[in-house]
């Protein structure tokens, strides 16, 4: 029997916490907890590190990277992301949004 998909509303959330040659992603628990409640075969990374030389390319090097970040930390597909509301990946220190990612969820008939 599958999982009783459902949405708060809210996206699931990431921690961005950048270091000087990069940045660590993490789940936060509460989303970690969704994840958990329906989909309890998923696991997810604890967290995924991608590296730079400086830090001005952060945006440019792993922008590109954080649908990738988002699939690998829960573990869900592209699908399930999308309707769990999407994932935000935030500054925990400053609470700046630094990236979303809205899916559409499509249905086949």
């Amino acid at each position: 029997m599958p999982a009783r998909e459902t949405t708060n509303g809210e996206p699931l959330l990431v921690q961005v916490n950048q270091q000087p040659h990069g940045s660590f992603y993490a789940l936060e628990f509460l989303s970690q907890r969704r994840i958990r409640e329906l989909f309890p075969e998923v696991h997810g990374l604890p967290s995924v590190f991608f590296g730079f030389s400086k830090e001005a390319e952060f945006d440019s090097l792993h922008r590109p990277l954080w649908p990738l970040a988002a699939k690998l930390l829960t573990g869900l597909t592209e699908e399930q992301i999308a309707r769990l509301g999407g994932v935000r990946f935030y500054n925990p220190w400053t609470k700046e949004v630094v990236w979303e990612w809205h899916l559409i969820v499509t249905t086949n008939k």
